[in-house]
């Protein structure tokens, strides 16, 4: 009887064993997929990190680029500003040349008027003398 027990303890110690080893077995593999689930979380905190990095550097330009773009308007404006200044010199200056034109065309008639004039004193003239 003694030795039905000590058989059967026997047989227990073994399925004990196998069944440690299993055990073993199973903690050890839980352990090297939770520390590659580690590394995959630590890769993605960093790929997160430098994702946020990059959105921030992109705001950043995005900035620069809204502060350039109204810099850029403001220049605009005063060229705008600039060219309709000239406008009005130009609009002055071609009323002027207008004017000198008339003037011009006026003194030429009259120039045409005293060359006729001219022809017919010089013509008269002409008839006293004898």
């Amino acid at each position: 009887m003694f030795a039905v027990v000590a058989e059967e303890i026997r047989l227990l110690a073994e399925q004990s064993a196998g069944a440690a080893k299993e055990i073993y077995g199973l903690v050890n593999a839980i352990r090297l997929e939770t520390q590659k689930a580690v590394d995959i979380m630590a890769k993605g905190g960093k790929n997160v990190a430098d994702g946020d990095k990059v959105v921030r550097e992109v705001g950043q330009n995005f900035k620069d680029i809204i502060s350039a773009v109204q810099a850029l308007n403001e220049q605009i404006k005063e060229v705008a500003s600039v060219a309709g200044q000239m406008t009005s010199g130009i609009q002055v200056a071609v009323a002027s040349i207008e004017e000198q034109t008339a003037s011009t065309e006026e003194v030429s008639d009259s120039a045409e008027s005293l060359d006729s004039l001219a022809v017919e004193l010089t013509d008269l003239v002409q008839k006293f003398k004898v």
